[in-house]
């Protein structure tokens, strides 16, 4: 519901008419059943103490409505004993109002420093070691939310494809997750998501934000959707100075072409500053593909936007997958401007360009759309490029995964000096070691992807379903007890023991 009915939810999911009747039928349906429920109730209530009856409801009621409030305003505040507790509570989904409660003239905390330990949290397990380096690159972060590694061709997207063959291209990278959410949150905090709320409630903010506020980096963020849903600026850019957290435009197109004229009109001010830049490039059109007809025509057949009710498992994904693909080619030539300005001044920044996860075009053949639905390559692989100062272009065919980024940014480039699993759950992208089971997906549903790219899924009642990489189930596997027993320790690692 926050998702569709949420803060600039028009930011997030463009959906068709039809859509939207059947969630009003079903939540008609809900009120019906919710209805007959209270008319059951009724006629129950009079074979017991009418009054017995009135204090349990009224009990009932004010309790909920007291959880619900004092979460809203714990998780507003980062409350630590009220976030912790709420987690305790199996399949609790409790209220959060932060929109609601700035309305109402109410302030978040304040936070001025990071505690290397705080609650059941110890992140990092030792205090940041660093030295200052000589020189600083610019970095600039380039994401395209719902990016398939299937639109990275000469037709599709000529800027960044000749980009990826003149730099960097790691073609077995793996994102964090299926979602945005958590992807995002384990990119730049280098940890599973399965830490959000702690880190919340602790005020963990990313270290490699902390170092590079340290070092005097000038922090811009540049979203096509708002940081505020999911609430990635209470969570995760919480202590950057002047966040920008909104992008004007009617329309995606829109905004996904402001966003990058923006960084273009922001660019000369930044190289003349005497100190480096961070600068992150969030584009939204293929995660919300929609385009008005004469835009249509590159790839053609084409929907003009995306018509889930549609889609079935004997669906043509050929119009679907042509709408995503011409809205890539606009995003295309959106960030083609922006490399261009990038290489017209001096050579010294860093740019990575990623998505946050995949899409899946129903590759599976078992009625998967889009992504947040399985944890296969068609989901969570994702095309990454480097650029670096002085490295020559190359092809990497090793496993690298978004937990690679901060170490290699923090290891290489900002001093720090530090043991990477002090704090980072990856490795250096140069690095060839193996990076064992990969941990993907968010705290209520996650996976590891282990060795042939076999997908352990752990369901709610903490047991595992397990996959082969075409998302068929695998009956028996034998789980190497070893392994298993390595990840886990990896997960949990910055919980206090």
């Amino acid at each position: 519901m926050n998702m569709v009915m949420g803060p600039n939810a028009e930011q997030i999911f463009s959906f068709g008419t039809k859509i939207y009747l059947q969630l009003a039928l079903s939540l008609v349906a809900v009120v019906l059943i919710c209805l007959l429920e209270w008319w059951l109730a009724g006629k129950m209530c009079k074979l017991i103490n009418r009054r017995i009856s009135i204090i349990t409801i009224v009990a009932l009621i004010v309790f909920m409505f007291t959880s619900q409030l004092t979460h809203a305003y714990g998780a507003f505040v980062a409350r630590p004993s009220v976030v912790k507790t709420a987690r305790l509570i199996p399949y609790n989904y409790p209220l959060t109002a932060r929109s609601l409660m700035r309305s109402l003239g109410f302030t978040p905390a304040e936070v001025t420093s990071i505690e290397k330990s705080s609650g059941d949290i110890q992140y990092p397990l030792h205090d940041i070691i660093c030295h200052t380096p000589d020189s600083l690159p610019n970095i600039v972060v380039i994401f395209i939310d719902a990016w398939s590694k299937r639109s990275l061709t000469d037709e599709c997207m000529p800027n960044i494809f000749s980009y990826a063959q003149h730099n960097i291209y790691y073609a077995n990278h793996r994102a964090c997750s299926n979602g945005t959410r958590s992807s995002i949150f384990s990119t730049f905090f280098s940890v599973p998501d399965i830490y959000w709320k702690d880190f919340e409630s602790s005020h963990v903010s990313p270290l490699v934000i902390e170092r590079m506020l340290q070092l005097g980096y000038d922090m811009r963020f540049y979203p096509s959707a708002t940081l505020r849903n999911p609430p990635f600026s209470d969570v995760v850019f919480f202590n950057v100075p002047n966040l920008r957290t909104e992008t004007e435009g009617a329309t995606t197109l829109e905004r996904d072409k402001r966003l990058a004229n923006d960084f273009i009109a922001d660019l000369p001010q930044m190289q003349k500053s005497s100190n480096p830049f961070f600068a992150f490039l969030f584009f939204d059109l293929a995660h919300s593909p929609e385009l008005p007809q004469e835009l249509t025509t590159k790839f053609q057949p084409s929907w003009t936007f995306a018509d889930y009710p549609a889609l079935s498992n004997d669906a043509d994904p050929t119009p679907f997958l042509n709408l995503y693909r011409n809205c890539c080619y606009q995003i295309d030539s959106f960030v083609g401007e922006v490399l261009k300005q990038i290489e017209a001044y001096d050579d010294n920044t860093i740019v990575i360009i990623s998505g946050d996860h995949a899409q899946e075009f129903n590759e599976n053949h078992k009625n998967y759309w889009g992504h947040n639905s399985n944890f296969s390559q068609w989901q969570i692989a994702v095309p990454f490029i480097m650029h670096t100062p002085r490295d020559t272009a190359r092809v990497v065919e090793y496993r690298t995964t978004h937990y690679d980024v901060v170490p290699t940014l923090m290891n290489r480039y900002l001093g720090v000096d530090n043991t990477i699993s002090d704090y980072s759950v990856g490795l250096p992208l140069d690095s060839t070691a193996d990076r064992g089971w990969h941990i993907v997906g968010s705290e209520l549903n996650f996976a590891f992807i282990v060795q042939g790219d076999t997908i352990l899924e752990k369901l709610p009642d903490n047991s595992l379903q397990v996959y082969d990489p075409n998302m068929n189930e695998v009956d028996s596997y034998n789980i190497n007890p070893q392994k298993f027993n390595e990840v886990i320790n990896k997960m949990n690692r910055y919980y206090k023991q």
